[in-house]
């Protein structure tokens, strides 16, 4: 005896539905954590960098005395080798946020290249004070003096942009929660103003042959 059954349109879609819906609410579940676990990353990343500019931002305007010190012992024929420190975790947090929020990734990225600027200025004029150091020859010593000077005037403009980038990343990510505090935001822009009013206190002592465009760095 033979039984035949005859699966219809409805049969097929009364079966079709719990798996499909079953599918739909897995990818929706991996969807969901995906975006849960973005949004954990983010948060954190912007909370480490929110410390670190809040913290290094009134550092700014001694950077600047310590630069413009540097370039007067120089003019003077004195050396000072003084170390400077950009860290690089904070760039690297930064280059993850580009990606985490590409809404926002070109002011992450002004914040990486103004950093990465600096920390090679000043790899630059270490470099520099070292050579300087090492001279006897009154000749090369003058001319080593001047690009000493030229490379302080060049770090103090560029320290300058990294704090105004910094000011635009505070910015972004107290944009973005209400758990910051603006009165923060204040005093990383009053430090800034600040910094400003330093840099404006110095310049290079230069003679009319030396030249202006920016050293490179040593390889």
């Amino acid at each position: 005896m033979t039984i035949q059954t005859t699966l219809t349109w409805l049969d097929a879609f009364k079966l079709f539905v719990p798996i499909a819906g079953s599918l739909i609410i897995s990818l929706l579940m991996l969807w969901a954590k995906a975006k849960y676990s973005n949004w954990q990353e983010k948060k954190s990343k912007h909370e480490f960098l929110w410390r670190v500019i809040k913290q290094d931002s009134p550092n700014v305007v001694e950077a600047l005395k310590a630069l413009a010190q540097i370039g007067d012992l120089a003019n003077e024929g004195k050396v000072k080798i003084r170390a400077f420190d950009l860290p690089k975790p904070p760039t690297d947090f930064a280059r993850d946020l580009a990606e985490l929020d590409p809404k926002n990734s070109y002011v992450y990225a002004d914040y990486i290249s103004y950093t990465d600027i600096c920390r090679s200025g000043f790899i630059l004029l270490t470099h520099l004070t070292k050579e300087f150091a090492c001279l006897s020859d009154s000749h090369n010593s003058d001319r080593i003096k001047e690009v000493i000077a030229q490379q302080v005037g060049v770090l103090r403009k560029d320290l300058i942009n990294l704090a105004e980038s910094e000011v635009v990343v505070i910015k972004t990510i107290a944009a973005g929660s209400r758990k910051y505090d603006k009165q923060d935001v204040a005093n990383i822009e009053d430090n800034l103003k600040e910094a400003k009013k330093e840099k404006e206190r110095w310049n290079p002592k230069l003679s009319s042959n030396i030249n202006t465009e920016t050293p490179s760095a040593p390889s």
